[in-house]
């Protein structure tokens, strides 16, 4: 990775750089291999598309984020959710990048098999899904607009953010929604659990909870 090492001020890098520092990130092991391909490919999809006279500091791209994706989404007719997924993966690679600028001994690593203690764990999705993600959606007329979010009832989609880039994306109905429709649609997420069992002490008392009702 040249020059990152000798550079000590985080407002003067620039955001290829961040792709050189996930690219050895990924060969020390600070990375696992497939969250730096998949930084690396998310923040250079919005890197192609800016103007020369734009500032690609790591600190003006991380600030304009938001406009960067909106841009890349209306050029490619992008689904709203790979828009996100690469917004969050750009995020995530750029905050670490400076962070790292700034403090290279206080870098402890990203995602499965990460070489440092404390690590934080990135989840990585089966080969198939990756790939799925990673590739241009097809544009063509009948698409919806990227960034209608809007659906039959006109009510907005909502998101739950979990790691890695990954939501969860729901819709209430128009009126809103009241307790035991919320206990009941979270009981059924609950079975959608992986790991879900329902020998298992926690999860039953769930069941139980909605069994009761709200408390008086």
């Amino acid at each position: 990775m040249q020059n990152v090492s000798t550079i000590s001020d985080p407002l003067k890098v620039r955001a290829e750089q961040a792709i050189e520092f996930a690219d050895a990130m990924g060969k020390r092991g600070q990375y696992n291999p497939t969250t730096a391909r998949l930084f690396k490919t998310a923040l250079q999809r919005f890197l192609d598309i800016m103007a020369e006279e734009e500032s690609k500091t790591a600190q003006a791209v991380l600030d304009h984020l938001e406009e960067l994706c909106d841009r890349w989404a209306r050029l490619n007719n992008a689904d709203p959710r790979t828009a996100r997924q690469y917004k969050s993966r750009a995020r995530l690679l750029l905050t670490d990048f400076i962070g790292y600028i700034g403090d290279p001994t206080g870098f402890k690593g990203r995602g499965q098999g990460a070489g440092a203690p404390g690590a934080k764990k990135v989840e990585t999705p089966p080969k198939k899904k990756t790939e799925a993600r990673d590739a241009k959606p097809p544009s063509g007329a009948g698409q919806p607009p990227p960034h209608s979010n809007l659906g039959g009832n006109g009510q907005p989609m909502r998101s739950y953010p979990l790691s890695d880039g990954r939501d969860i994306e729901f819709r209430l109905p128009v009126g809103g929604i009241k307790w035991p429709e919320v206990a009941k649609f979270a009981l059924h997420l609950l079975t959608m659990a992986n790991d879900f069992d329902p020998t298992v002490p926690e999860q039953a008392r769930m069941f139980a909870l909605v069994k009761r009702g709200p408390a008086d």
